[in-house]
């Protein structure tokens, strides 16, 4: 009878043999201050639980992409011209949100 409540105590807290799922990241060049590439797609690439629906904003363009077996994700988004500041919003449907802001440059001074 032991071994049964053992049995299920552990397929309660393990749930899939286990494993925990896989955090959701961003790549490291994403930070804050990140230089873009005007008029050039923009990648976004990271990390998240395997086959997990992760949605990417720059602004006003978003796109949804699933994560490979691995956990492994892509999204190009759309060319955008010179300018700033951007902010870049990384959300799934298994975690919680990431978020990265531009920061403007501090105003010039009159010489």
């Amino acid at each position: 009878m032991r071994i049964f409540y053992v049995c299920l105590l552990a397929c309660l807290v393990g749930g899939s043999g286990g494993t925990s799922p896989q955090p959701l990241t961003v790549n490291k060049l994403f930070r804050s201050g990140a230089v873009l590439q005007r008029d050039a797609s923009v990648p976004v690439w990271g990390t998240a639980t395997a086959d997990a629906i992760v949605m990417v904003s720059l602004d006003q363009d978003e796109q949804s992409v699933r994560a490979d077996s691995d956990g492994n994700w892509l999204a190009t988004l759309e060319p955008r011209p010179a300018g700033g500041p951007h902010r870049l919003m990384v959300a799934t449907d298994k975690a919680p949100r990431w978020r990265r802001s531009g920061h403007r440059r501090p105003p010039r001074r009159p010489a």
